[in-house]
C-alpha cells in the first residue's frame, strides 16, 4: 500500500467527496486569481521597486509559472479581469500565457464595448480593444509553418515565445510546435533565452 509523506495511507475519495474537494480547489483558485488582479489594481510592483508588472510577477510570484488553467477556466478569468480594466499583457503575465493567447480569449468571451478602457502602467486610461471592421488578414497561403512560427516569435519581442505557447496560439500539436522551433533554431532564425515558462525555453528572433 502506498503512503503519503506523513506515513498515513491516502484516503480514496467517494464521488461525493471528490466533488466536494474539487469545489474547494476551484474556490481556492478563484481566490488566488482575485488576489492577482488586486495586486495589479493596487500597482504592487511600484512600492516593491519594480519597473513593470511583468518584472514583479517574475520575481515575486514565480509560482504563477506553474499555473495552467483549462481553456474554459482561463477564459472565465480573462472575462473577469477585462471587466476590471486589466490590459491584455498584464493578464498574460498573471496567467503565464502568451499575449496572443489572451487576445484570442478576449475576442472569444468579451463583448466589444467601444467605451471600455484599461489602465496602462503610467496610470492613464486607453481603449480596451480596437474594433476591426473586417477580420485581420490570414497569413499568405505560401507561408510555411517555420515562417509562421518565426513571425509569432518576432511579435513577442523581448519576451520571447515558447514551443508550448506556439502550440496554444496556432492549434498545432506539441510535437509539431517543438519540432518547428527546433528547426528555426538550427537555421539560426531564433535563439533560446535563459528564461523558462512552464518548463519550456523562450525563444526570440536573432
Amino acid at each position: 500500500m502506498s503512503a503519503v509523506l506523513d506515513g498515513r495511507a491516502p484516503c480514496i475519495l467517494t464521488e461525493a467527496g471528490a466533488r466536494k474537494l474539487t469545489q474547494r480547489i476551484r474556490a481556492k483558485l478563484a481566490n488566488v486569481l482575485d488576489l492577482v488582479v488586486q495586486a495589479w489594481e493596487g500597482r504592487a510592483w511600484e512600492p516593491l521597486g519594480y519597473d513593470t508588472w511583468q518584472a514583479y510577477v517574475d520575481a515575486e510570484l514565480p509560482e504563477l509559472a506553474t499555473l495552467r488553467l483549462p481553456v474554459d477556466e482561463r477564459r472565465e478569468a480573462v472575462a473577469a479581469w477585462a471587466a476590471r480594466g486589466m490590459p491584455q499583457r498584464a493578464m498574460a503575465a498573471g496567467l503565464n500565457v502568451a499575449p496572443a493567447t489572451v487576445a484570442g480569449d478576449v475576442a472569444a468571451v468579451v463583448p466589444f464595448d467601444p467605451d471600455a478602457t484599461v489602465s496602462s502602467h503610467d496610470g492613464r486610461r486607453r481603449p480596451a480593444r480596437v474594433r476591426r471592421d473586417r477580420p485581420a488578414p490570414e497569413p499568405p497561403p505560401a507561408m510555411t509553418k517555420r515562417d509562421r512560427a518565426a513571425q509569432l516569435v518576432t511579435e513577442q519581442g523581448d519576451r520571447g515565445l515558447t514551443a508550448l505557447e506556439l502550440a496554444e496560439v496556432t492549434g498545432w500539436t506539441g510535437g509539431s510546435a517543438t519540432g518547428t522551433m527546433c528547426d528555426l533554431r538550427k537555421q539560426c532564425r531564433v535563439r533560446a533565452l535563459p528564461v523558462f515558462r512552464r518548463g519550456y525555453a523562450a525563444y526570440v528572433t536573432t
